[in-house]
Parts: C-alpha cells; structure tokens; sequence
C-alpha cells in the first residue's frame, strides 16, 4: 500500500522538541522505501558561531544540503537519493555529533516517522523503523557515523543496515590521522577520503586494517577533491558507492 501519492519536503522536531530535522518523503512510499539518514558536518549547524564572532550567528534548516550533500540530491531530483525517504537532523551549535545523546534520538526521529508528524501534517508511515536504513554523514557527521553504529550496539544493534562514511579526519572521539572504530562485522561499509582533504595530516591514511579494500560489502576510496567541502561533493556521486548503494538497497 501507498502511504503518500505526493513528496513531502518539511522541517520536524527532533530532540525532543529543541531541534529541527529535515524530512524529505518521496512520493508513492511503500513498505520497501529504504531509509537514509545524514549527519551534516560541523558547519551546517544551526549556529555557526566561530571563536572570532562575538556572539551566536543563526543559520537555517537548509544548510544542511551544502556541499550536495544527500538531501541537496534530493532535492535537484537525482533518482539515486529520491528513492530514499530522508532524515536529516541538524545540531543546534558548532560541535560533534554525541553518539550518547544524539544518536537515541535521531533513532527516535526515524521511529516517529510511523507516527507522522501532526502538526506539519505529514501523515504516518507504518513500521517505518523496520526499513533498510543507511546511516551516512560528511566530516565530524563522517565520525558520528562510526561513533553513532558503535552506540547502537548495545541498545539497538539491528537498528542500521549500513554506514556510509565521508571524511570522517576531523575527529573529536578519535584523534587527527588515526583509523575510525572498528563497525560490526556483518554491516556493509563505504569510507571516503578526498585527496585534498585538509582535516587529513598528510598523507592520507590506508584503509583500517579492519577494512578490506575493493569488496562487495567494504569499499575504501580516496578520491580526487579540490577542498574540504569538494570531498562531499565527489563522494556522493562516486559510481562505485551508488553500485554498493543499489547492491544493498536494491
């Protein structure tokens, strides 16, 4: 059955209320949309206060699709991404993603997603917690990935169906130029560094030891990048990832 003949494109509490989320609902849902969920990096927070700035600088909800990022993607139609249903939750200020605050409740928000949202009107999408769910995000969201699926072990470790990693350097739980946790065994794998990735120390590192390069489930690539921000561009439209994307989330 269809849950929604029309996309939605709104913003939704999360965190209890204090945050904002961008949801992004493709027409036609049904009980196969699979489920992607980005954590933006640290400059699409909603306060992009900085050390120099004397006082808090406000930024808006869309931020979050700088760099074309997934939700961007989605937006410009790329049938890649608009097959997914998207949640995107921002941080309310300029800092790394908690895995023990955060990540219970972006795993709210996706439940939330049966409920619907009232008050935005977007109406509920059964057992939508159950769906294939890829967990992604770009710089210091690229480390809440691996922090985030370390997390879920414990209290929900079926929860993500694979992690998507992209320049995961500028680390706060992991210091600069060291590999990321080691991800549960059995979850599929794509991480991406760019070649100009400027919270790397050069040079770029190898794949983790716990990451065998160039197989069907685990994929590590570093790719040709002209900045920082240019490493999220090339990441999500690298032909590789979209094959392991389709393998997996067919």
């Amino acid at each position: 059955m269809q849950i929604a003949a029309a996309q939605i494109d709104s913003q939704v509490p999360w965190a209890g209320g204090s945050g904002r989320a961008l949801l992004l609902i493709p027409g036609g849902v049904n009980a196969e949309t699979p489920i992607l969920c980005f954590l933006h990096g640290i400059g699409q927070s909603a306060d992009d206060q900085r050390p120099n700035n004397p006082g808090p600088v406000p930024q808006q909800l869309d931020v979050v699709c700088a760099n074309q990022s997934p939700p961007r993607r989605w937006r410009a139609g790329d049938p890649r991404f608009t097959r997914f249903i998207i949640v995107c939750p921002q941080l309310d200020t300029r800092r790394p993603w908690d895995p023990g605050v955060d990540a219970p409740a972006v795993r709210q928000l996706i439940t939330n997603l049966a409920a619907g949202f009232p008050q935005q009107n977007i109406p509920g999408i059964p057992n939508a917690a159950r769906r294939r769910k890829l967990l992604t995000g770009f710089s210091v969201g690229g480390a809440g990935v691996f922090d985030f699926a370390e997390e879920s072990l414990a209290r929900n470790p079926d929860f993500w169906a694979a992690l998507w990693s992209v320049a995961p350097g500028n680390l706060s739980t992991v210091p600069r130029g060291q590999f990321p946790p080691q991800p549960r065994s059995d979850w599929p794998v794509v991480l991406h560094y760019g070649n100009a990735d400027l919270t790397v120390p050069p040079p770029v590192p190898p794949p983790p030891p716990w990451l065998p390069v160039n197989t069907r489930d685990r994929i590590y690539r570093v790719l040709a990048a002209r900045s920082h921000g240019d490493t999220c561009v090339v990441a999500y439209r690298n032909p590789d990832a979209h094959v392991w994307l389709g393998q997996h989330f067919p």
